[in-house]
This record gives structure tokens, C-alpha cells and sequence, in this order.
């Protein structure tokens, strides 16, 4: 890195340690209260943890730039290229996808749903209770994935997934595979998210999905 970019760089001015400038390997809580609600966390990265910061920086307000969320998005788009209304960064096109989305979410149509939820959570409940005495315990984070899975099948398809009720291990174990841990690998290395993609076009083609 040149001297004269670490000088001369936009955000020079702002406090922070100078490894700053070079990588940012440090815990944020830590640096905000030493420095400050604004601190330098790496050469092109200003890190901001008060609520008036999320709203100058994500709410669209007359006469202010709308900002462009950063490359951090990017990670979670790793299996497609579609992106999806969390990681799209074009504001535009953020837009466009609330449009169709606007009156699924309304408050009237989320109260109709609610029976739908209502169900599954009961039904977890139950599930929850009749497993819990086992001597062997149970395993807490698969039957919260299940019974979210199940939710978003029923809100999104019609029809929950029936993880629940047939206490299936598969969806629980596709979740874990794809979690976010993977997409921040990808993140960190661009290369291996065009191989992911291969691998998942493959695997698509053989099951004949």
C-alpha cells in the first residue's frame, strides 16, 4: 500500500487505530468505546452503532443520497444469480422488488395468516413436550429449524414442509450446509462462489431437480 494513499485517504480523518489502515482484525464494541459512535475498522470501512446512523445511512429521505449497501451482501448470493430483497444492492431495483412484496406484508394480510403460525408453533409445542423427557434430551436447534421451515412453507407455498410432524432430519441438515457461515467464506473468497455454483447446478442436474 502506497504511503501517499494512507495520507491522503477520504477517511483519513476519523479516529481509529492505526492498523486501521491496513485490516481491520479487532472486536467493534471494544473501539466505539474507546473512540467514539464513528470509528475507522478498515481503509475503506467506517463502522457506526447508534440508531440515527442506521437511518441517515438505509432511510430514503428527501434531498439525501440514498446510500448503496456495500459488497458485504454479496456473500449470502453465493448459490444463483438472482439476488434476493436482502441482498440486492441496487436501490432501484430494492424498490421493485417491494413493490410485489408490499401487500403480502401489509398488517391486514399477516393477521390473516396468523392462524397458520399459531398451528405450527402449537404443534412444536406438543412435539417439544411429548420428546423432552427423553433421558438423551433433545436437540433444540433442529426443531426450531423445522418449525420455521414448516412456517414458510405454509405462508409461502400453501403447505407447510411437515418437518414437524414427521420430525425430518433432512431439512435440518440442508439448513446447516447453507448456513450463513458458508457465505461469509464466500465472501472472503470470491473465486470459490463460481464453484459453489457448478457444484449446485451439478447436484440439481443428478437429482433431476
Amino acid at each position: 500500500m502506497k504511503l501517499t494513499t494512507l495520507q491522503r485517504h477520504p477517511l483519513h480523518q476519523f479516529p481509529g487505530p492505526f492498523t486501521a489502515r491496513f485490516s481491520n482484525p479487532y472486536e467493534l464494541l471494544k473501539l466505539h468505546q474507546k473512540y467514539g459512535p464513528v470509528v475507522r475498522v478498515a481503509p475503506n470501512e467506517l463502522s457506526f452503532n447508534t440508531a440515527q446512523s442506521w437511518k441517515d445511512i438505509y432511510d430514503k429521505r428527501k434531498g439525501h443520497e440514498t446510500f448503496t449497501k456495500s459488497d458485504f451482501y454479496d456473500g449470502g448470493n453465493f448459490a444463483a444469480e438472482a439476488h434476493s430483497i436482502v441482498s440486492v444492492r441496487d436501490p432501484e431495483e430494492h424498490a421493485r422488488m417491494r413493490r410485489y412484496l408490499r401487500d403480502a406484508f401489509s398488517d391486514r394480510s399477516l393477521r390473516e395468516q396468523e392462524h397458520l403460525i399459531t398451528e405450527l408453533i402449537n404443534s412444536f409445542v406438543n412435539k417439544i413436550g411429548e420428546l423432552g423427557d427423553k433421558p438423551s434430551g433433545i436437540d433444540i436447534v433442529m426443531w426450531f429449524n423445522l418449525v420455521t421451515f414448516d412456517i414458510i412453507g405454509s405462508l409461502a407455498f400453501g403447505q407447510s414442509f411437515g418437518g414437524i410432524s414427521s420430525e425430518c432430519l433432512g431439512l435440518h441438515r440442508g439448513q446447516k450446509s447453507s448456513d450463513g457461515g458458508y457465505g461469509r467464506l464466500l465472501q472472503e473468497i470470491p473465486t470459490d462462489r463460481e464453484h459453489h455454483k457448478v457444484n449446485v447446478s451439478t447436484s440439481s442436474e443428478t437429482s433431476g431437480t
